[in-house]
């Protein structure tokens, strides 16, 4: 919204000022000045019917800042969205870009973690939520991960483990 504001500065401006003068002048300015402000409603139109078509779903409001923003983050939450409606070789392309920028992320890794669950590549999931966990010094969520994952594994011992150093400590 950033350039539709600047843009519309560079319309309001000069029609203000000239509304302003506009006892001085005669009737063709009168004509000029609602031509503008004419073309700078219609314009702002346009731009605002184009910015709402790329809010129309989640999966194009994720493209759109991928395209427009392109950064760790927004590679995530595109690649997020694809592998929760299934998309899972689209995902695995976004995250991997994710992980390319931020690969010390826990939040890239645990999903990176969870596409390769879903892909039924069970030893590459397992690095992935294991590195989850090296780097993750903040949060516990690459713990409650990795437990989750032992969990569907049906491996309880390291999941109990995970799962009890993932709670919090009061």
């Amino acid at each position: 919204y950033l350039p539709i504001a600047l843009l519309s500065f560079g319309w309001v401006l000069p029609i203000g000022y000239a509304f302003l003068r506009l006892k001085e002048n005669g009737s063709f300015r009168q004509v000029i000045i609602g031509a503008l402000t004419g073309c700078m409603l219609l314009s702002l139109c346009y731009l605002s019917v184009r910015r709402t078509e790329a809010f129309s779903t989640w999966e194009t409001y994720w493209r759109d800042v991928v395209q427009k923003a392109p950064s760790w983050r927004s590679h995530l939450n595109l690649g997020w969205w694809l592998v929760s409606n299934g998309d899972l070789s689209d995902a695995e392309k976004q995250l991997m870009q994710a992980y390319q920028l931020a690969p010390n992320s826990v939040y890239v890794l645990t999903n990176l973690g969870a596409l390769k669950s879903r892909q039924g590549e069970f030893d590459e999931a397992q690095k992935y939520y294991d590195r989850a966990v090296e780097v993750d010094r903040y949060t516990s969520l690459g713990l409650a991960h990795r437990g989750r994952f032992a969990l569907r594994q049906k491996n309880y011992a390291d999941a109990l483990r995970d799962l009890r150093a993932a709670e919090p400590k009061c």
